[in-house]
């Protein structure tokens, strides 16, 4: 360490022992002495004051270029749900972060990253004006397996059971798109949200399939007791070896009507569940239903018509549990003109088809003669019969004349 007193007292008498030699003896000599010597001291003393301070100087410029700025991770990959810190290093300044794409990745104000659904994003750190960038790739959580809450459950006619998905892992990201299946869908239905419905006795497999895994559940279905039922063994195993082999009865259709309403129907005010299709013709709007009266298993047909000059409708319960007769009724209103009626109509159902005319017996009208009532009568319930064939074949495949109304062809 230079003592620079020590020079700057050297100096000072220096400097006096000059000038008294200039004032005495008048010599210009010896102030140009006097400079010489003050300038190799000063001379000296700064090279011992660079020599001493460049150094630190240096070090200090070393160390900064040394610093690198940059992020602690430049590529990730996260299964959904799951995170990640990143972190900028080399710097203490403040630090914003930003992801492409939100639904991907997210990223907190710290660098936290959390993985939101399959995909790829390109988080962003700026750091004063200088962007950093970590590129993730996130992942679904693959589904191993899956099961149902039943392997096998057994029903009564026209019972529903509720089957369910169990999935393995359970925290599994792929898509739970489940496709239902019936081996037999004469025996049992489901619907596409795991709902079986109990058509007919038999057996038959329902089986849940989500990408390429499965699972299954046996379904029974129970023969309802007859109450004419033999007490034969033998007469009754030939029965049963005789109904694997024939075709559906009309109450088993029914049966399957009803089940396909109840899980594909359509809710009305009165809570049935109920299937129907529109038409149009010449100007004319035309709907045509069928709805389940669950409460009193019961069937009820509707037709319904609209024109700019009059409304036209036929309803029709359908129920073989208490006999094979039905009794349409037919209603019909003019726009703007005090003309209508109301009539109804009995008959077997068995025996009907759709060149048959019936009488229909008035309950109330006005501005129409007899034979008016019974011409348009018959035209609407022919009409609504050819609609609610149609309506059949295209929801179910079935036909009037297989559930129960035989001769329409």
């Amino acid at each position: 360490m230079v003592n620079y007193i020590l020079i700057l007292e050297y100096l000072r008498k220096n400097e006096y022992n000059n000038e008294e030699k200039v004032f005495k003896k008048g010599e210009i000599t010896m102030k140009k002495t006097k400079r010489f010597v003050g300038a190799v001291c000063l001379s000296i003393m700064m090279a011992m004051v660079t020599s001493s301070i460049v150094p630190s100087l240096a070090g200090t410029v070393t160390v900064e270029a040394a610093s690198k700025v940059k992020l602690n991770k430049t590529k990730a990959t996260l299964y959904v749900g799951k995170s990640t810190q990143l972190k900028v290093k080399g710097t203490t300044k403040k630090v914003t972060w930003k992801s492409s794409n939100k639904k991907v990745a997210t990223v907190t104000s710290k660098g936290k990253v959390t993985a939101k659904k399959k995909g790829k994003a390109i988080i962003t750190a700026k750091v004063s004006g200088k962007k950093y960038t970590c590129k993730v790739t996130v992942k679904d959580i693959a589904l191993k397996s899956i099961s149902l809450n039943k392997t096998s459950v057994t029903l009564d006619m026209q019972d529903t059971y509720k089957l369910k998905v169990k999935y393995s892992p359970t925290n599994t990201t792929v898509k739970k798109e489940v496709t239902w299946i019936s081996s037999n869908t004469d025996v049992a239905i489901v619907d596409e949200w795991g709902e079986v419905y109990a058509c007919n006795a038999g057996k038959t497999t329902i089986t849940a399939k989500v990408g390429n895994k499965k699972a299954k559940c046996t379904v029974t279905v129970k023969e309802q007791p007859s109450e004419d039922s033999s007490n034969d063994d033998s007469s009754s195993d030939d029965n049963s070896k005789e109904d694997t082999t024939k075709e559906r009865t009309p109450a088993e259709n029914l049966n399957i009507l009803k089940a396909y309403i109840v899980l594909y129907g359509s809710v009305n005010s009165n809570g049935d569940k109920y299937i129907e299709r529109e038409d149009s013709m010449d100007g004319n709007k035309y709907k045509t239903g069928i709805v389940y009266i669950k409460e009193k298993d019961k069937l009820q047909f509707i037709y319904y018509g609209v024109s700019d000059k009059y409304k036209r409708a036929m309803n029709m319960y359908v129920d073989f549990n208490e006999g094979v007769g039905v009794s349409p009724e037919y209603i019909l209103t003019f726009q703007n003109v005090n003309i209508g009626c109301r009539a109804r109509a009995t008959f077997d159902a068995t025996k009907y088809n759709q060149n048959d005319t019936v009488h229909f017996e008035l309950i109330t009208g006005i501005g129409l003669s007899e034979d008016d009532i019974q011409d348009v009568a018959n035209a609407e319930l022919r009409a609504s019969f050819a609609g609610w064939n149609l309506l059949l074949v295209e929801k179910t495949g079935l036909q009037l004349s297989d559930i129960g109304f035989t001769s329409y062809k």
